[in-house]
């Protein structure tokens, strides 16, 4: 909404009040020389007008100011101009009859001009609200971060205090009997004034599901970060409550495993099967899983991010620094490939991963993670070589491996970009074609298209990429490009 009072203000656009709208504000700016402008009028709008249309019948301009207002405008400025030296009785007592506000437009000030203020104006109002919201986020983030430290500490009660001194608030924790568990009131905190108050239930599996309830009482009112504020203050004082339970078992474990090292346990499988959260099934059976990085910063993030997805499910990581940038990942044989990338998230194109069959924990030695150490080697970020490639050991030769990483940039990398510029599909059309041998009934069925239209398709590749697929040669080196690392299901 923009106020008349601004336009007024504002000495340069020539505006001299005749008849006060009947509003203070309007919404939008336009100009009509229309004799009957109909729709075009937009709801409580300032609408700007010569009078063109009424050069030679001024009286017709009462019924004019009639329509605009049935239309929805709060107010009309009237330019003067050639058309009419100065406004027509007509249109002044029209207004004053219709109750429609009126303005004198001088006759140096083009309607551009006023145009131009108000989205200047709009403008202005857009960047200061894109920049509050900017800086509100930002010290939200802020303020989750410190809230974070200081649960890391496990104290329920700094947590608390935390909280409480950031909203401005009392904050408090109660149990599922009601208990009061934990409360801190903020030094700017004044029961004598008006409070508005959130409440937000939280589960822990302290009492084994059932609610905690947080209740946060502040004497202002309570915006969409603090309410963001709130959720994550609740989330880490729910993990809070359920660790001691949680830890002290932790605690026994390794109590229990310290002592088969004490006693002198020494078979590989059995110390192991003393270890936290033990990455085995019943039958003992591991999956190794190793993973490359682009730096030490990234290998950590990766390391991280992988310990907060595993945390959801109250599961441990089971990793070792192979160098720097690599580490050994061994998971429990039903955590397929697949897991393990939606897991990475937002890393996932940025690591290397070589991923092992499913074997006894107690056969696994140094040598086959080299094994997997040297596939990752082979691999570009964002590939994967699974255990269901070895079949072809070959094609993990460093030499091959290169060759056929750089004729898969040659031919899909062009489609790739291809489809970027044109809007088109040509890498998945090749990738079909590839896997159904060639066939275009089966490929074209894939691809829910008719025949032709993959037979199009396949000739234009075939140009873009400067190969012939009906030789065997090129398509086997296609073929071969695309699978040798391909990303498939886990």
């Amino acid at each position: 909404m923009f106020s008349f009072a601004f336009l007024a203000d504002n000495q340069h656009l020539g505006l001299t009040e005749i008849v006060a709208p009947p509003k203070p504000s309007f919404t939008v700016v336009q100009i009509n020389e229309l004799e009957t402008p109909g729709s075009f009028i937009q709801p409580k709008s300032f609408v700007l007008t010569v009078g063109a249309a009424f050069r030679d019948n001024p009286d017709g301009l009462r019924g004019h100011i009639e329509h605009l207002a049935q239309q929805g405008a709060v107010a009309v400025g009237f330019g003067i101009s050639t058309v009419f030296g100065r406004i027509p009785d007509a249109v002044v007592d029209a207004a004053r009859k219709n109750n429609v506000g009126l303005f004198e437009v001088s006759r140096p000030v083009p309607f551009a001009t006023i145009l131009s203020a108000v989205h200047e104006e709009q403008n202005r109002r857009t960047t200061a609200e894109q920049e509050k919201r900017a800086y509100l986020h930002q010290q939200l983030l802020q303020a989750q971060e410190k809230l974070t430290q200081t649960a890391t500490a496990g104290d329920i009660k700094a947590l608390t205090r935390d909280a409480a001194t950031t909203l401005e608030a009392r904050v408090t924790i109660k149990d599922p009997n009601g208990l009061l568990i934990a409360e801190q009131v903020s030094r700017a905190f004044n029961a004598m004034k008006k409070t508005y108050s959130s409440s937000y239930r939280m589960s822990s599996s302290a009492a084994a599901g059932r609610p905690y309830t947080v209740d946060v009482t502040s004497t202002r009112t309570l915006t969409d970060e603090d309410r963001s504020l709130i959720r994550h203050y609740a989330g880490l004082a729910a993990t809070l409550l359920s660790r001691p339970a949680h830890l002290r078992r932790l605690h026994n474990q390794l109590n229990s495993f310290a002592l088969r090292i004490h006693l002198g346990i020494t078979d590989k499988e059995e110390l192991y099967s003393g270890a936290v959260d033990t990455p085995v099934d019943r039958e003992g059976f591991t999956r190794p899983i190793v993973i490359a990085a682009q730096s030490p910063r990234g290998m950590q993030a990766v390391v991280e991010g992988l310990d907060r997805e595993a945390s959801k499910s109250d599961r441990l990581l089971h990793v070792l620094d192979v160098d720097e940038t690599t580490f050994l990942m061994v998971v429990r044989p039903d955590v397929t490939v697949r897991d393990v990338l939606d897991a990475l998230g937002e890393h996932r194109d940025r690591v290397r991963i070589a991923a092992g069959s499913p074997m006894l924990l107690a056969r696994l030695t140094l040598d086959h993670v080299n094994q997997l150490v040297s596939r990752t080697r082979t691999l570009r970020p964002g590939d994967v070589s699974r255990a269901n490639d070895s079949g072809l050991p070959w094609l993990r030769d460093p030499t091959v491996a290169h060759a056929l990483a750089a004729r898969r940039e040659e031919i899909f990398g062009r489609l790739i970009s291809f489809d970027a510029a044109h809007g088109t599909d040509y890498e998945t059309t090749l990738a079909v074609f590839l896997r159904h041998g060639a066939r275009l009934g089966e490929a074209a069925e894939a691809l829910g298209v008719h025949r032709h239209t993959v037979r199009t398709r396949m000739a234009k590749i075939e140009k873009l990429c400067e190969i012939d697929l009906e030789n065997p040669a090129h398509f086997s080196e296609a073929y071969l490009a695309m699978t040798a690392f391909e990303d498939g299901a886990g």
